[in-house]
């Protein structure tokens, strides 16, 4: 019956009634459940607990995304960095040739040159894609993340409010029907 409490459960002898006045204290009028009282200030300390672990929840999520980012942008320069290397090597390659049968076959070289650079862009741009859809799915997951930790405030939240209605509602109904029963004893 923790946290309940029924009206046959008032008793005006009951030792628990002396410490009515204390505002911070949920009152348990059985005294078998003396231990399982909780004050105000635990309750917020376990509130506080909560939010602590969420916002470090938070905080790892956060952490994990912005490694995986900085993974993906350390792969990106290192793509480029190749890029630029297989570019300088291909430049070299089509100049080398171009110098040999340059009188013979300049349309060759032209052609060539053609297919290198749309080879390039098409590299480049299909690199800027798949970059782009990894950034985007990091991106959306921090998101997920943020929602989801704005959730569980929200729930958080209000779950405090209607622990604390629900329990300020059952300490003001013992608080009156005690003085109802000291009054009829007084009479």
């Amino acid at each position: 019956m923790t946290g309940e409490i029924q009206d046959s459960e008032v008793i005006t002898s009951n030792p628990n009634l002396a410490n009515t006045s204390d505002d911070n204290a949920i009152i348990n009028l059985n005294s078998y459940d003396q231990s399982n009282n909780i004050s105000r200030g635990q309750l917020q300390e376990i509130l506080n607990t909560v939010m602590q672990a969420i916002s470090a929840e938070s905080a790892k999520h956060t952490a994990e995304s912005a490694k995986q980012i900085a993974t993906l942008q350390e792969e990106s320069k290192k793509q480029t960095a190749l890029l630029k290397t297989e570019t300088a090597k291909l430049t070299s390659a089509v100049e080398g040739l171009r110098s040999e049968i340059k009188k013979e076959n300049e349309s060759l070289a032209k052609s060539l040159t053609a297919k290198f650079e749309a080879a390039h862009n098409k590299i480049r741009e299909d690199f800027e894609v798949r970059l782009n859809s990894e950034i985007l799915i990091v991106s959306e997951r921090i998101e997920n993340v943020r929602k989801d930790n704005e959730n569980e405030v929200i729930e958080l939240s209000s779950t405090t409010d209607e622990v604390y209605a629900s329990v300020s509602e059952k300490t003001d109904t013992v608080v009156t029907q005690t003085s109802e029963a000291m009054v009829q004893i007084r009479e």
